[in-house]
C-alpha cells in the first residue's frame, strides 16, 4: 500500500508541488470510495472545483 501511495504522488509530483501532490492523492482515494458508495455521482463540474481548491496556484 504504501508503494501505491508513493508511486501516485511521485507521478502527481511531476505537476505539482510534494504537499499538493499528497493532497491530491488522499482525494483520488476518497473520491474514488465515494464513486462506488454515493447513490448520486457528483457533477464533473463540482469535482474540478474541489480540485482547483486543493491545487491552488498549482493549476
Amino acid at each position: 500500500m504504501q508503494n501505491w501511495m508513493q508511486r501516485s504522488q511521485n507521478t502527481l509530483a511531476q505537476w505539482f508541488d510534494a504537499q499538493t501532490a499528497r493532497a491530491l492523492d488522499a482525494f483520488i482515494e476518497g473520491m474514488t470510495l465515494h464513486f462506488v458508495t454515493d447513490r448520486t455521482p457528483l457533477a464533473r463540474e463540482a469535482i474540478l472545483q474541489m480540485v482547483k481548491r486543493i491545487a491552488g496556484a498549482s493549476m
